[in-house]
């Protein structure tokens, strides 16, 4: 399993807006660096975070870090090439100062990637950080352009978000001495559960715990070493799994596996994972829920803080405002049957028009295993094609909805879940309708890792890597059980009736509301998410809506229903 995770982690997309460090060199190296920033004797300090890896290594002649790197900061001084006023693009080797033993900041653009860190090394700096200084959405890895990236030796990051310069960078300008560190971290990669969240009657067994160990002595062995994971149970009971190795040779990782562990109680467990070659821990919790499936870790900031993620509106338009986040889940020998959806966003005043076919999402609930030959999701898949839609709700944007909210939806009716069987739930929008260029901003949170399939992404193709550096989706699968909270409020079946169904030639919508209305929104759709028909009904408390299926081929459709008192979607099934 832990062979299958790092084979998924390479098919993946390039987030542009959540992730600040956007690139290493190489970016193929298994050894976590920790990068962060530091004035010393004033007590600011600034961590940015884990690489994530998105380039080419195969153009670079970098080899992974293994020693950590810690320097003085200093900006680069070449001529002002860009004409701007600056003259810190390192492009121009002609006024190149000494940079022996400096970690070299640079800003991007006017020269490829691989001049800028090439030039530098050739001054004598041991590490450069590249960042986009100008306030600009970066444009993807960091390639390095051309062959002067074979002979780089030195590590580089590159910094997407200016916000994360803040702070080190004024100091800096202000003549005050910055530390920079890339930071080896020897302990790594600890697996546990298969997800965040699992529901009590769906747990199985942790056969994946797992944490990986690097002697980071170039020529001694270690001898003798192992590591523990000491398991917290929501009541206080701790149990603790050890593994040993005799030896662990120079410039070795080793993989340390536990025995199987099942928890049995709901609540929130904590993992603690320690060695005994050097002092590192690692923490990380799960959670046995009641009737959730959930791959975040559900610490959900306040907004503005940044929790979301999406490609820049320039690659949503190159995707035909396709734009699709989601999680995959597996249930055990129990089968199970699901019967709501969550979904989360950054930005849904920024994406609502007030049209229903515009601002319309999809809850779309996959089976990765249609013919049950016990094959689910391989991790090769590039579309949907191989998979079976097996339940779908619809949510429309009423204009109510804050960043970040939880919004729920029914099923139309209980989806029946396989036993042993894997599923793929993903809120889907498509902007062709609201022509705004805007893509949706899906709310993560949390990067862990777990063994196989996780989080999913669909633009171009379905990535079933998701996006670079883990960002979990908040898109949860519900089980039967489940109660909506007050804010998310389901519309009540007997407000909303549909007759008959099936339907032939035509269907009736019955409305019987509590309340006058000032509007409610209905929009007919199809099974791949097009709308057939909208209508916005003005002063309704009951009534009876007729709705013209003739000309429809046979089929499923979904009626999405959104009023004061919550929303609804019901299946359709026309016949002819």
């Amino acid at each position: 399993m832990k062979k299958l995770y790092q084979l998924l982690a390479i098919c993946c997309l390039v987030s542009l807006a959540a992730n600040p460090l956007m690139a290493q060199i190489p970016n193929d190296s298994p050894i976590p660096v920790d990068v962060f920033f530091e004035v010393p004797g004033t007590g600011l300090t600034r961590t940015i975070g884990d690489y994530t890896s998105v380039s080419n290594s195969t153009e670079w002649g970098t080899q992974p870090l293994r020693t950590t790197v810690s320097a003085e900061v200093m900006w680069v001084d070449d001529d002002d090439i860009a004409g701007d006023g600056m003259d810190t693009l390192g492009c121009d080797t002609s006024t190149m100062v000494d940079y022996t033993d400096k970690m070299v900041l640079i800003r991007r653009g006017g020269c490829f990637f691989s001049d800028k860190i090439y030039y530098a090394q050739q001054a004598g700096a041991i590490a450069v950080v590249i960042v986009n200084a100008d306030g600009s959405d970066a444009t993807g890895g960091m390639a390095a352009g051309d062959e002067k990236g074979l002979e780089v030796t030195i590590p580089s990051v590159f910094l997407n978000d200016p916000g994360e310069a803040a702070g080190f960078i004024e100091a800096l300008d202000a003549g005050e001495t910055v530390i920079g560190t890339f930071q080896v971290r020897g302990f790594f990669g600890d697996l546990g559960p298969d997800r965040y969240g699992t529901p009590l009657a769906q747990v199985t067994p942790f056969e994946n715990i797992s944490v990986d160990l690097l002697n980071l002595d170039p020529m001694e062995p270690v001898l003798d070493v192992s590591a523990s994971v000491d398991i917290i149970a929501p009541d206080g009971t701790e149990t603790k799994l050890t593994a040993e190795v005799d030896t662990i040779n120079p410039d070795v990782i080793h993989t340390f596996e536990f025995e199987p562990y099942t928890p049995a109680e709901v609540g929130t467990y904590e993992m603690l994972y320690t060695n005994s070659l050097t002092a590192d821990t690692l923490r990380r919790q799960f959670a046995v829920t009641d009737f959730t499936f959930q791959m975040d870790n559900g610490n959900i900031p306040e907004w503005p803080v940044d929790s979301w993620i999406a490609t820049t509106s320039e690659g949503f338009v190159e995707d035909l405002l396709t734009y699709d986040f989601g999680n995959y889940f597996e249930t055990n020998d129990q089968g199970a049957m699901a019967t709501h959806a969550t979904f989360s966003l950054g930005n849904p005043d920024s994406i609502r028009t007030g049209f229903n076919d515009a601002d319309i999402f999809f809850l779309t609930l996959f089976d990765t295993d249609p013919d049950g030959d016990g094959q689910s999701a391989t991790g090769d898949e590039i579309d949907y094609s191989t998979f079976e839609i097996v339940g779908q709700a619809v949510y429309i944007l009423n204009g109510n909805e804050e960043p970040y909210d939880l919004l729920t939806v029914e099923f139309p009716e209980p989806v029946e879940l396989k036993a042993n069987t894997g599923y793929l739930l993903m809120a889907q929008y498509n902007g062709v309708n609201a022509a705004l260029g805007i893509p949706p901003w899906y709310t993560y949170a949390g990067n862990e890792a777990y063994p196989g399939l996780s989080t999913m992404t669909f633009t171009d193709q379905l990535y079933t890597g998701g996006w670079a550096g883990d960002f979990r989706a908040v898109v949860r699968l519900h089980l039967n059980g489940f109660s909506v909270d007050a804010e998310d409020i389901t519309l009540a079946d007997n407000k909303a009736t549909v007759f008959p169904n099936p339907a032939n030639e035509t269907f009736q919508l019955e409305l019987q509301l509590d309340e006058y209305a000032d509007e409610v929104r209905v929009a007919l759709v199809d099974m791949f998410g097009r709308v057939i028909e909208r209508n916005v009904y003005e002063g309704v408390k009951g009534g009876t809506y007729t709705f013209n299926t003739a000309n429809l081929a046979a089929g499923t459709y979904f009626l999405g229903i959104q009023t004061p008192e919550g929303q609804a979607t019901k299946r359709i099934v026309v016949i002819h």
